[in-house]
């Protein structure tokens, strides 16, 4: 798509779904507990529906919607790569496993607005880690990078499956 395309489709989605679902979508970005995370996004499909909204595929609103002060007007998909969820131990949650893998389509395209993309965030970050020689995070953003490369492989494959079962 292109940056006059990706806009127009940003606008639209602004426009025809529901604010207050939208708000429970940002919020679900920064939410500790996979339980959380899908009692946010179940709130926002019923808010929408209530309101009368468009239905829209998740991963278009994490990559569309643009979220309030608190989440630096980021979209939730851009805002979760400089804040990576993690589970009691450190490693990557599983709500940043599931926004990722939901946002496989959009992880390289870059933001219409401010000109970069999920994966440019989350190499940017990775450099100033390094950069500032902080273990946790230099192994949080390569862990990151190694399941995006799993998944990327997973979803080439279903993708293919798909296709050859159409046919």
């Amino acid at each position: 798509m292109s940056v006059d395309d990706l806009s127009a489709r940003r606008q639209e989605i602004r426009t025809h779904y529901d604010q207050t679902a939208a708000e429970a979508i940002c919020e679900s970005s920064t939410t500790i507990t996979y339980a959380g995370f899908q009692q946010l996004l179940e709130q926002a499909d019923q808010q929408n529906r209530k309101a009368g909204g468009t239905d829209y595929d998740l991963a278009e609103l994490y990559f569309f919607l643009e979220c309030g002060e608190e989440q630096v007007n980021l979209s939730p998909l851009a805002y979760h790569a400089f804040n990576l969820n993690r589970d009691d131990y450190g490693f990557l949650g599983e709500v940043t496993l599931k926004i990722v893998w939901m946002s496989m389509g959009y992880l390289d395209t870059r933001d219409p607005d401010y000109n970069r993309s999920f994966m440019d965030i989350v190499n940017r970050v990775l450099a100033y880690a390094r950069k500032k020689e902080s273990a946790t995070e230099i192994e949080m953003y390569e862990a990151l990078l190694e399941e995006i490369r799993g998944f990327r492989e997973d979803y080439v494959a279903a993708v293919d499956e798909c296709r050859l079962s159409s046919q």
